[in-house]
């Protein structure tokens, strides 16, 4: 039997304690507090959720292995789901954490290693003991650990974005736009997701049920503000990475119209003396200044009066 955690919780006497899975439904009824964390794959992962009496429209999603944001009130409990994140090399992914609350039960439900169950059995027991009254506590730490884990995943996002922007402006002609292209999809995935848990989290801060106490309640209320601002930064970092983007592209367009007008006067200094060019070297049997004796010095004097007056009226109008 694969448990992570099966925890009964006696609020009046400070006193934990690690139950079987299959005792949860038993000490639930017992008038016991449980919390307990599932992977849905276990075989008695089913039977579990009916014992507790989960509704078959909660099973039914649990056990469909979606990703989408839930948030549903029934008369037996209330079910929602967030989702734990990571950022690994530019790459960003989610697994989803669903979790039922009744009104002595907490049930969260994950896919394979979690960092946010792993961070709750780590610091649950200190908190229980230090100013738990209610089995809400639970839902203050999962939301705790989930804003951690966006938290850290935003900011391995800005120094991406940071390094990316030095190395656009400052290290590269030739930036890796599939890089950044890449970045701005998992900055909109992130924002997408916090957004998400945004709502679940305001609905589980404002709206009464007998599954949340009302202690707890103001204290989800100011994690929806982490929220705002983790998705206002997030958005922040996406124009940061675009505006560095078109600064590049505006610093090579601009080399490159610097390159064409050095070209364009070249060309400009040249067309006449390509001119001159054409003109004596026509095949005519009679051109007056073939016969003159210092006709080749009279062809270089032209050229190079012409160059140098192009070139001073050029410097002259500032166009070098």
């Amino acid at each position: 039997m694969n448990v992570t955690t099966a925890i009964a919780f006696d609020f009046d006497t400070k006193h934990e304690e690690r139950i079987p899975a299959d005792k949860v439904p038993e000490f639930v009824r017992d008038g016991k507090c449980c919390w307990i964390d599932l992977d849905p794959t276990q075989e008695d992962a089913r039977e579990i959720l009916k014992g507790l009496g989960v509704p078959r429209m909660v099973r039914r999603d649990v056990f469909a292995d979606s990703h989408e944001t839930r948030y549903q009130l029934f008369a037996e409990c209330l079910h929602f789901t967030a989702h734990d994140v990571r950022y690994v090399d530019g790459t960003i992914g989610f697994s989803p954490i669903d979790v039922i609350v009744g009104e002595r039960f907490v049930v969260t439900l994950t896919r394979g290693p979690s960092e946010v169950t792993k961070n709750m059995r780590r610091i649950h027991s200190q908190d229980f003991h230090a100013f738990a009254k209610t089995l809400s506590f639970i839902l203050y730490e999962f939301w705790d650990q989930t804003l951690d884990g966006y938290r850290r995943v935003v900011h391995a996002i800005e120094l991406d974005v940071q390094r990316a922007q030095e190395q656009i402006l400052t290290h590269s002609d030739d930036p890796d736009f599939e890089q950044a292209a890449g970045m701005s999809i998992a900055i909109l995935e992130l924002r997408k997701h916090i957004l998400s848990s945004r709502e679940v989290l305001d609905e589980l801060a404002t709206r009464r049920s007998p599954f949340i106490s009302e202690s707890t309640q103001p204290y989800l209320g100011n994690m929806v503000s982490v929220l705002d601002r983790f998705a206002s930064d997030l958005s922040v970092e996406r124009e940061v990475l675009a505006e560095a983007l078109q600064l590049h592209m505006g610093i090579v367009s601009h080399r490159t119209n610097r390159v064409l007008n050095r070209l364009t006067i070249i060309s400009a200094i040249f067309l006449p003396l390509t001119f001159l060019c054409g003109v004596y070297g026509m095949n005519f049997e009679h051109l007056p200044e073939v016969g003159w004796r210092y006709g080749y010095y009279y062809f270089w004097g032209l050229c190079v009066t012409i160059a140098g007056s192009l070139f001073a009226a050029m410097r002259m109008y500032r166009w070098l």
